[in-house]
């Protein structure tokens, strides 16, 4: 690691009171927007988050993040969330212009579609619907009108024609899929605008740490006010699949029995849900492709991954096209059983 980043990462932990470090900072793997480090102090060990600079100059971005934390420490008294740790009351460190956040180290590591068992899915669903079913208030947390979903597709295809990106060709032929998409899960937006709770928003594989058959909820900088329909039908998209990306029936009932056990699910607009469904994605591509062509990224390492992700996104909806109509059978089914 070069010694700048550890001579930083030595005065963030030296601000939260933390000691001197131990040894050399390593890199965590894993993180798609911000940048983790494992840092070892004659105190313990944490895990330093390094936000994004160019996510940190949107406007609110600062606000929301504090927030974000606000909701994550008060749900880490009924589900296990892992919360940043606070100092004079703050969440987010600044420092030479930059922001910082620090864990306390969390042992455990992520499982992905090969490895998630039923039981995986029965933790993951009961610990959801105790979230949703907790409806906690923060203060400060506004549930009012929130912006609508509006990407210029057409000025992305444009630039991109300019930049020849690799992944130019997927997306010029998904362009008019892109623009159905974005419709449909803007009307479903509206229709579901109702009922919210706050939540995690981003409880998918990567963001929940196994200790053995222990879960430990991470990563909450997307928590927020969700519909809680779309949140589950998010989060059994991400779990209740095999390895090649296909429905399973025993992980979907483990996941949404679990879920009911907290929260039944009565009255639901299913279609309308699973038309929300495709906004997570959306919302997460149009980031991705202004990362790629260098328009919101602080790195050349950001804009690769950005490249990365775009692919991986794009072939995400398309799956997620195939699954829809089979999980709105399921879903009806298994709410009227």
């Amino acid at each position: 690691m070069e010694k700048s980043i550890a001579d930083l990462l030595q005065k963030v932990l030296q601000e939260m009171d933390f000691g001197a470090l131990q040894e050399p900072p390593r890199r965590v793997d894993g993180g798609l927007m911000h940048t983790m480090y494992a840092a070892v102090t004659e105190r313990g060990k944490y895990a330093v988050k390094a936000l994004n600079p160019a996510v940190m100059k949107r406007e609110k971005a600062l606000e929301n993040t504090i927030l974000s934390e606000k909701i994550a420490r008060e749900l880490s008294t009924t589900v296990p969330a892992v919360p940043a740790i606070c100092k004079d009351g703050e969440a987010v460190l600044a420092l030479n212009g930059c922001y910082y956040m620090v864990f306390p180290w969390q042992s455990g590591k992520s499982v992905f579609a090969k490895k998630i068992t039923p039981l995986h899915c029965e933790r993951i669903g009961g610990i959801l619907g105790t979230i949703h079913h907790a409806n906690v208030q923060i203060d400060g947390a506004a549930c009012g009108e929130t912006e609508v979903f509006d990407p210029d597709w057409g000025a992305v295809l444009q630039l991109a024609r300019q930049e020849k990106p690799s992944w130019l060709r997927l997306f010029t032929a998904r362009y008019d899929k892109i623009g159905g998409w974005t419709q449909r899960y803007v009307a479903a937006a509206e229709k579901l605008s109702g009922e919210k709770v706050l939540s995690h928003r981003d409880l998918d594989p990567k963001n929940v740490l196994w200790n053995g058959m222990e879960p430990f909820l991470i990563d909450w900088e997307a928590a927020g006010y969700v519909n809680p329909e779309r949140e589950l039908t998010e989060v059994v998209n991400d779990w209740a699949c095999n390895q090649r990306g296909r429905l399973d029936r025993e992980k979907f009932r483990a996941l949404l029995a679990a879920y009911q056990m907290n929260r039944p699910l009565l009255h639901t607009d299913w279609p309308a849900v699973l038309d929300s469904g495709y906004g997570g994605m959306l919302e997460w591509l149009l980031y991705n492709m202004k990362r790629s062509l260098g328009i919101e990224c602080s790195s050349p390492e950001e804009r690769r991954l950005g490249t990365a992700q775009v692919r991986g996104t794009l072939h995400a909806l398309d799956a997620y096209e195939r699954k829809a109509a089979l999980l709105r059978e399921w879903l009806r089914e298994a709410c009227n059983a």
